[in-house]
């Protein structure tokens, strides 16, 4: 079990990275126009 819950705290901190990510993105393409 206490691998299975390391495993998802990764998925989850991924998804979080990938959101801010593409967040920034979305920022980033707003200020450059």
């Amino acid at each position: 079990m206490g691998v299975k819950a390391k495993r998802f705290e990764l998925r989850a901190e991924e998804a979080t990275l990938d959101r801010i990510q593409r967040a920034a993105n979305v920022v980033h393409e707003q200020t450059s126009e």
